[in-house]
C-alpha cells in the first residue's frame, strides 16, 4: 500500500509502482471521482470531436471510397447529392472559397497592401 501526502494546491504524486501497474504516463488524462468516500482516478482517452465523429461514421458503416483520383471522389460526392458543383474546377472553387472566407460573394475584404506596413496603417 502506497501512502501519499496532499501538497499545497491539493496536489499528490502517484507512486511509481502504481503508475507502472496502471500504465499512466506524463500528459495522460485522468478522470477524478469521489466514490463512497474515496478518491478514484481513472485513465481516460481524449479524442478530438472531429476524429470522434469520423470514428463513429466508420463504426456505423458510413464510409465511402477509396478513390483513385480527386475527380472520382468529386463524382461520388455529387452522386450522393451533397450539393457539389457540376464539374470540379480548381481555380474557380478556390476563388469561391476565398470569397466565402472573406465574408461575401464577390466582395474583396482584403486591405490595400500599399496602405499598411507591418500590419499597421501608415496613413
Amino acid at each position: 500500500m502506497a501512502i501519499v501526502i496532499v501538497k499545497n494546491k491539493y496536489q499528490v504524486v502517484i507512486p511509481q509502482r502504481v503508475r507502472e501497474q496502471v500504465g499512466v504516463e506524463i500528459g495522460d488524462v485522468l478522470e477524478a471521482r469521489a466514490v463512497k468516500g474515496k478518491i478514484v482516478f481513472e485513465p481516460r482517452s481524449m479524442v478530438d470531436r472531429g476524429i470522434a465523429e469520423g470514428l463513429e461514421d466508420i463504426e456505423k458503416g458510413r464510409v465511402y471510397g477509396p478513390y483513385r483520383t480527386a475527380k472520382e471522389a468529386m463524382k461520388a460526392f455529387q452522386e450522393r447529392g451533397a450539393g457539389a458543383p457540376s464539374e470540379y474546377q480548381p481555380g474557380r472553387d478556390l476563388k469561391l472559397a476565398r470569397r466565402s472566407a472573406a465574408g461575401g460573394a464577390g466582395i474583396d475584404h482584403r486591405r490595400d497592401a500599399s496602405k499598411t506596413r507591418w500590419g499597421r496603417d501608415v496613413g
